[in-house]
């Protein structure tokens, strides 16, 4: 088993380069408060933490915005996400099917005082439920100062504005959205991957 440098990783995280990996743009007129940013999650942005290779795991980090850490974990075809410390914790997000996430992640933000505060994330999952045909979800994540949890979904493969829809939940449902008491929802159409995670 392979571990990871804690002086590398921080410096990893929180490195001058960090801001080059972002791309921030504007929102519409009539929603300036709201905007955001794009991360990766892929080699150039992530960096190895553990790799087990008799239990056949891994583990990565990753830049998120404004100097949050993406945790993401591999193992038995399946992919699971955590961020900031919540990975210490072993609280990752994953579907229970075979899946892999996308490679680039929006995180929504809002305008606090001139700084662009991250408040919401928005992922690409394909999730396999007839094997070998994946289905797609966006999956919206709220990001709090000290913890995070899955504030809904959007079934890809059957939404056709699935991605107008998952940025609207995003940015009005997140907000009021209370983790630990309130259950993520999926929104718009659903189709073969929803019938399956709510059986």
């Amino acid at each position: 088993m392979v571990a990871f440098d804690p002086v590398k990783f921080m410096g990893f995280v929180a490195g001058t380069s960090f801001a080059a990996s972002l791309l921030l743009l504007s929102g519409p007129a009539g929603s300036a408060e709201i905007s955001h940013a794009y991360s990766k999650l892929d080699e150039a942005s992530c960096m190895t933490l553990v790799v087990n290779e008799e239990e056949g795991w891994s583990q990565q980090v990753c830049k998120g915005h404004d100097g949050i850490a993406v945790f993401v974990s591999e193992g038995d075809l399946r992919m699971s996400l955590s961020y900031r410390n919540q990975a210490a914790d072993d609280r990752f997000f994953t579907f229970g099917n075979f899946n892999r996430v996308g490679d680039t992640m929006e995180w929504r933000l809002r305008d606090e005082e001139g700084r662009k505060v991250p408040f919401a994330t928005i992922l690409r999952w394909y999730v396999s439920v007839e094997q070998p045909r994946e289905e797609q979800a966006l999956v919206i994540t709220k990001i709090e100062e000290n913890d995070f949890c899955i504030a809904g979904f959007v079934e890809a493969t059957a939404e056709r504005n699935a991605y107008l829809l998952a940025r609207d939940v995003a940015d009005q449902v997140v907000p009021g959205f209370v983790c630990g008491q309130d259950q993520p929802q999926w929104h718009g159409q659903t189709g073969p991957l929803a019938s399956a995670m709510t059986r």
